[in-house]
């Protein structure tokens, strides 16, 4: 059992392993500057690298687990985020925060972000248009995937980026 645990352990963080801080991409900072103004800087921070699973595309789900161990940068939401996020994490019906998802070719989708505390490890959630994403975006289990996140006049967004072998 331990041998199997093991692989287990090496496939989750394959994708996630790496928490060094990549530039953030040209398209997101063009993106953030014509959100934003020229003026503002870059507030991009990573949040993971995730080699997606079965439970990330299945439908039945519509949620992108993101794992607090795995994330690189932990403080990517503003106070009035963590505030009610924290205040959620007790609630059975949760309400989260919305978010939007971007892509890099420009389609935004509307997210909602939860905290779930899942087997006794706490997860970040994307939920409430993760099934639209999915579809759109024809994400499949193995892909791997990028996420940063930005804000933008008070409102958070993600920046989806789907990997390619060369970007691992």
């Amino acid at each position: 059992m331990e041998q199997r645990q093991s692989k287990k352990a090496k496939r989750n963080t394959k994708a996630s392993s790496s928490k060094t801080r990549e530039p953030t991409p040209g398209w997101l900072i063009r993106l953030m500057r014509r959100k934003n103004g020229r003026e503002h800087e870059d507030n991009s921070k990573k949040i993971i690298d995730k080699e997606l699973t079965a439970t990330d595309v299945h439908p039945n789900n519509n949620r992108l687990s993101i794992p607090l161990s795995n994330i690189v940068e932990l403080e990517f939401l503003n106070h009035e985020e963590k505030r009610a996020i924290e205040e959620d994490a007790n609630k059975v019906n949760k309400e989260g925060v919305d978010a939007i998802l971007v892509t890099s070719d420009l389609r935004e989708f509307p997210v909602n972000l939860r905290l779930w505390d899942m087997r006794g490890s706490l997860q970040y959630n994307l939920v409430t248009g993760w099934n639209q994403v999915v579809e759109d975006c024809r994400l499949k289990k193995k892909r791997n995937i990028r996420l940063w996140s930005f804000h933008s006049n008070d409102k958070l967004y993600f920046a989806l980026v789907p990997l390619s072998v060369s970007d691992q």
